[in-house]
């Protein structure tokens, strides 16, 4: 029966639309681990004046000074992008996107293997303008996957896969990456507290019984009416073939439809650069390890006022997170926690240095493009949302920026990322970003963003802000009622 209801629901999406169905990708993002002695300008800073500071400043000078990016810069006409998409119909369909959907249907919540998994996301509204929707799902170890769409209708989009013995685990899916024009845009359901999960698992003898209520999920998102998804429903239906388990099916949907799924929380790892072992610069009196705590400890206590996000700490003292030894092992042990919290972003808090004392402004690192993608996404919209957040404070903004090596590459021939905490973190499926607050060697930017804890509490505010902000995270709690949660 299972295999039945399967194939009717490939049915059903395909006699809806006359489009010719996509070849589905399935993107794996893991890789070997490999480790690199390559040191970091920021992870290795010293006192003022050292040979170090030097090539820290000829560096930044050459490769890491970037302008801030500019809102003007990225309005592009219709006439001039050719995709006769406005940039407000933009904004108007990334609105709709996020506020108008419907429901997620996962047709198989323990899928026996081999077997095929079928995932219907949809909407309220007309969302044709969309292309190329690949919905976005991790496994228990964190490591991310893409699935392109199958087929479409008007509103609803239909991914398929087909799942192995290989590919036994927990599944949890996160969001859908799309076009608008030229324009990617990814949509995280947990800015509408929805989550949804699905296991695969061995096969199992076929004795054992299997009803189609108790393999169907669909997670609505609460905005949707019923009598809107039966006739959303309805509407797919009559246009498939008569068949007995038709009506099975849909009485299915419509018991659970309304059920709803609050996604689990955003897991952010605060990395405070440096420590006492390895100090990082030393500048007017001020050392930056001990800058760095104290403007993680403010961001960690902003964070959690918000709801549906769990903050950690690498470490809340002076002492090294590894206990001791090299850098690079400190570094490696930052890492390593994030990818035991199974953190969605490391942000590892810094303050800059030069020799000239003349350099100003924040600047923020976020992993390259190479080898595991999926990992630079969410690292590029922290930072852009973090960096607004100093700017707002009135920090000159040097720019978001990813950096590579020359020489180092990555299992797959890319280039390494430059900076060990953030090549560490991809190499354990995190995105990892470095913020470099103010310059600690220029003495006038010093005493205005880091001459007080009460500065530095507000560095690490602007911080939580923007990550709250790229997440979609709102302050207050959930709190069970006996109408539930609200």
């Amino acid at each position: 029966m299972k295999k039945l209801v399967a194939k009717i629901l490939v049915l059903t999406m395909l006699v809806t639309t006359m489009l010719i169905p996509a070849e589905y990708g399935f993107a794996d993002s893991t890789g070997e681990s490999t480790e690199s002695t390559q040191s970091s300008q920021t992870e290795s800073s010293q006192a003022g004046g050292t040979d170090v500071q030097k090539e820290q400043a000829s560096e930044r000078k050459a490769e890491t000074e970037v302008s801030e990016p500019s809102d003007e810069s990225s309005e592009t006409s219709a006439s001039q992008s050719g995709t006769g998409v406005t940039e407000e119909q933009e904004e108007e369909t990334v609105e709709t996107v996020e506020e108008e959907m419907a429901f997620l249907y996962i047709e198989s919540p323990e899928l026996e293997t081999p077997g095929t998994q079928n995932i219907v996301v949809s909407w309220n509204e007309d969302i044709s303008q969309i292309t190329d929707m690949t919905l976005i799902y991790k496994n228990s170890d964190g490591k991310e996957f893409e699935l392109k769409e199958s087929n479409r209708t008007e509103k609803s989009f239909l991914f398929t896969k087909e799942f192995d013995s290989s590919e036994v685990g927990d599944y949890k899916v996160t969001g859908v990456r799309y076009y608008i024009g030229d324009k990617e845009e990814t949509f995280k359901f947990n800015k509408i507290e929805i989550g949804a999960e699905f296991k695969v698992k061995e096969e199992v003898d076929d004795e054992e019984s299997e009803i189609i209520e108790d393999n169907t999920v669909i997670v609505d998102v609460g905005e949707t009416e019923q009598e809107e998804l039966d006739s959303e429903i309805n509407d797919t239906i009559d246009k498939t073939a008569a068949s007995t388990q038709v009506p099975a099916l849909l009485s299915a949907v419509r018991t659970i439809a309304n059920s709803q799924t609050i996604a689990e929380d955003v897991v952010v790892v605060l990395d405070p650069g440096h420590d006492s072992t390895h100090a990082g610069a030393q500048q007017h009196g001020r050392q930056e390890a001990n800058l760095n705590l104290t403007i993680a400890q403010a961001c960690k206590a902003e964070l959690e006022q918000y709801s549906n996000v769990t903050v950690y700490m690498t470490r809340t003292n002076g002492a090294c997170p590894s206990g001791g030894g090299s850098q690079s092992t400190c570094l490696q042990k930052r890492a390593e926690i994030a990818a035991n919290y199974n953190a969605d972003i490391l942000v590892s808090i810094h303050n800059n240095s030069e020799s000239t004392g003349k350099a100003t402004g924040a600047e923020i690192y976020y992993p390259n493009s190479n080898w595991k993608p999926a990992v630079a996404v969410d690292g590029k919209g922290v930072a852009n949302a973090i960096i607004k957040e100093l700017v707002a404070l009135g920090l000159d903004s040097r720019g978001t920026t990813e950096k590579s090596t020359v020489n180092d590459k990555y299992p797959d021939g890319s280039k390494q990322d430059w900076y060990g905490i953030i090549r560490y973190c991809k190499q354990k499926g995190v995105s990892g970003i470095i913020i470099e607050h103010a310059f600690m060697s220029n003495r006038s930017e010093a005493n205005e963003f880091l001459g007080s804890t009460a500065k530095l509490q507000a560095l690490g505010r602007a911080d939580a802000t923007g990550i709250a902000n790229y997440y979609g995270l709102s302050k207050g709690k959930w709190v069970t009622t006996s109408e539930g949660k609200k």
